[in-house]
């Protein structure tokens, strides 16, 4: 399977369009990953706030944690 793949990598266009499509891919999952350790970062604010161990400085600058339901 990896020799087919390399046999089709021979001619130059074909190794340019796949590094890019390889990078695309990349980015997008380097975004996707940072997309979540926001929001991993942001959940863990929240708790410490509702727990009373962090203080309200996101609040004042408009971000809104969501309220605790028991």
């Amino acid at each position: 399977m990896l020799a087919k793949l390399l046999a089709k990598l021979t001619s130059e266009r074909a190794l340019k369009y796949f590094s890019l499509s390889l990078l695309v891919v990349l980015i997008g999952f380097m975004a996707v990953m940072e997309y979540r350790q926001h929001q991993a970062m942001l959940a863990s604010y929240c708790e410490r706030l509702h727990a009373g161990q962090d203080s309200n400085w996101r609040v004042q600058l408009g971000y809104q944690c969501p309220e605790v339901t028991p």
